[in-house]
């Protein structure tokens, strides 16, 4: 008897919560509303997978700084951006050997001769030691940060991410 009370109460309670709901539904004007142009989002050109397309488009997780964001944020260098991409973190052995990591993967050798485990590269040129991954930004066109292993695209080792790093390109 309790369990044929207690299912009816609870189908009541269930109906009376499903009448006092009450639909809501977004009107129309007929006119649709003007569009900031502060509020609309530039379209972000990145070269992830070795040939221009939308940030949007690219299947990747990626972080991208173009020149304007690296001038604003006084970037000097890869430390400056590691510093400002969620994810990544640059630890230092000495001044000449930066260790830099994507989401945790990275190399702890100190040896100038050991391969980086995150690949970095200059306008689609490989940096195979990481001895000469510390480079100063002199007329730099955008940085790209790409997490998770890319090894498809730049090689062994990029197994932790790649870090790619684009200069302008000097007038025509």
């Amino acid at each position: 008897m309790k369990t044929i009370i207690g299912k009816t109460a609870s189908a009541a309670v269930l109906i009376l919560a499903a009448g006092l709901a009450t639909p809501t539904f977004a009107q129309s004007t007929g006119t649709p509303a003007p569009q900031d142009e502060a509020a609309s989002l530039d379209d972000i050109i990145v070269t992830a997978q070795r040939r221009e397309q939308s940030l949007q488009d690219v299947p990747i997780a990626i972080t991208a700084f173009d020149a304007e964001t690296l001038e604003r944020t006084a970037a000097q260098g890869i430390q400056d951006v590691a510093s400002k991409a969620p994810g990544v973190t640059l630890t230092q052995f000495n001044i000449g050997e930066p260790q830099l990591y994507i989401r945790g993967v990275g190399t702890t050798s100190d040896s100038a001769a050991s391969d980086p485990s995150i690949g970095v590269s200059i306008d689609e040129v490989s940096i195979g030691r990481a001895g000469a991954s510390s480079l100063a930004f002199l007329d730099i066109e955008r940085v790209e940060i790409l997490r998770g292993p890319q090894g498809t695209l730049y090689g062994r080792n990029a197994s932790g991410g790649a870090l790619n790093v684009y200069t302008r390109k000097p007038p025509a």
